[in-house]
C-alpha cells in the first residue's frame, strides 16, 4: 500500500495526535464521525474516557474536572466545517500499537516515539507524502 504520511513524535500520545492531524491533512473533508471510526475505544480502551475524540467545548468542560484531552491551540484539530476536535491524552503502549496497526492499513506510518528529535509545540512531526483531492 502507498504511504500517505509518516509521523514521529516525542511520546505515545503525541504520536497519536500526529496521526490524527496527518489523517486530516490527507483527507481534508473528514468529519468527526469518520475520525471516531479510527480513533475509538477499540483502539484505545485505556483512555479513561467514554470518547477518544471530543469537540473542543466538551473537552474543555471535561478537563475542568480531570485533564484528559489535548486542548491547546496547536493540539486541537480544526475540521473543514470549522469544528474543533480534541484527542484523549492517555495512550498506553498497547493502544499505540493498535493505532499503529490500524493506521498502517490506511497508508500511514507511525514511528516509535523519539525524544532525541526537536519538535514544535505539537510535539510531533508529520511528513505528508500524498493528499487526496
Amino acid at each position: 500500500m502507498e504511504t500517505f504520511a509518516k509521523v514521529v513524535a516525542k511520546s505515545r500520545n503525541r504520536t497519536a495526535l500526529g496521526a490524527l492531524h496527518a489523517y486530516a491533512v490527507v483527507y481534508p473533508d473528514c468529519c468527526l464521525q469518520e475520525l471516531r471510526a479510527i480513533f475509538n475505544k477499540e483502539v484505545c480502551p485505556d483512555a479513561g474516557v467514554k470518547e477518544v475524540l471530543l469537540p473542543l467545548d466538551q473537552a474543555i468542560g471535561f478537563n475542568a474536572h480531570m485533564r484528559r484531552y489535548f486542548v491547546k491551540p496547536d493540539e486541537v484539530l480544526k475540521l473543514y466545517n470549522g469544528e474543533r476536535i480534541c484527542l484523549s491524552q492517555i495512550w498506553s503502549q498497547a493502544s499505540l500499537d493498535r493505532l499503529t496497526a490500524r493506521m498502517a492499513q490506511l497508508g500511514f506510518e507511525l514511528a516509535a516515539p523519539d525524544r532525541s528529535q526537536q519538535y514544535d509545540a505539537t510535539g510531533f512531526d508529520a511528513e505528508i507524502m500524498a493528499v487526496f483531492p
